[in-house]
């Protein structure tokens, strides 16, 4: 698969929301690699029942686009979801960073069902 292939497949990868009511109170760590190269990695504390903080550990290419894709976590403790808006002109960066956080929440909910 070629680079644009793999870049267009992130942008419109579905981003699905996950309740962090459903995840117990902790640190949880999600990550999404692109291309065997970059890695996108987050630690997403809950604490009751909402996502209190996200901390960007690895951010892909760190590249201008991985400053301006930072963006996107504001929005998702804003509303509580990584189901959220990507920044404009930093797609692939913030669709990753979602997934990052999608798949911390859902790992850590399926692990207190």
């Amino acid at each position: 698969m070629s680079i644009s292939e793999e870049v267009e497949q992130i942008k419109s990868m579905e981003i699905a929301h996950v309740d962090p009511a459903t995840v117990p109170d902790g640190e949880y760590i999600g990550e999404f690699p692109f291309r065997q190269r970059y890695l996108y990695r987050v630690k997403v504390i809950v604490k009751a029942g909402r996502i209190a903080d996200i901390e960007v550990l690895e951010n892909g290419t760190e590249n201008e686009y991985a400053e301006k894709g930072l963006g996107v976590i504001p929005r998702i403790l804003q509303e509580q979801s990584p189901e959220v808006d990507a920044v404009s002109g930093a797609t692939v960066t913030s669709k990753a960073l979602m997934k990052c956080v999608e798949n911390a929440l859902k790992k850590a909910s399926q692990a207190n069902e």
